[in-house]
């Protein structure tokens, strides 16, 4: 091997083989301007998106935004979608909302919260009396 040779490129193979690819970027969905049938869709069922904030126990003022553009969100690519889905739109729009709520509440998980150095934790406020 001489010095303006090519070093070669080392082969992966075996089980633990990963290839890598690019990490992409996630598009940023955005809504478009509902046609009147998916405005009539979206209107009908309606009533789905307040029984799941009260299924789950969600306040309106806290996760209605989140929750209702997922659901538009629902509507607009089930207009699109050519074979139909087990368990129909309810179903759809019901794991549409499911996915955001877990995407919305692992948000705030990550959110650092400021800790005081002179307050007593909780866990600590009992073993102290």
């Amino acid at each position: 091997m001489g010095a303006n040779e090519p070093k070669k490129k080392k082969r992966y193979v075996g089980k633990h083989f990963r290839p890598r690819f690019p990490r992409q970027k996630p598009r940023p969905v955005k809504l478009r301007p509902l046609t009147p049938w998916e405005r009539d869709m979206a209107e009908e069922h309606h009533s789905l998106v307040l029984r799941f904030l009260q299924i789950h126990g969600l306040s309106m003022e806290d996760y209605y935004d989140v929750v209702i553009f997922r659901y538009l969100l629902a509507v607009e690519n089930w207009s699109r979608r050519t074979p139909p889905i087990s368990g129909g739109f309810p179903a759809a729009a019901w794991a549409a909302m499911s996915t955001e709520l877990a995407r919305e509440q692992e948000r705030k998980r990550r959110i650092p919260q400021t800790v005081s150095l002179e307050e007593i934790l909780p866990s600590r406020e009992a073993s102290l009396c």
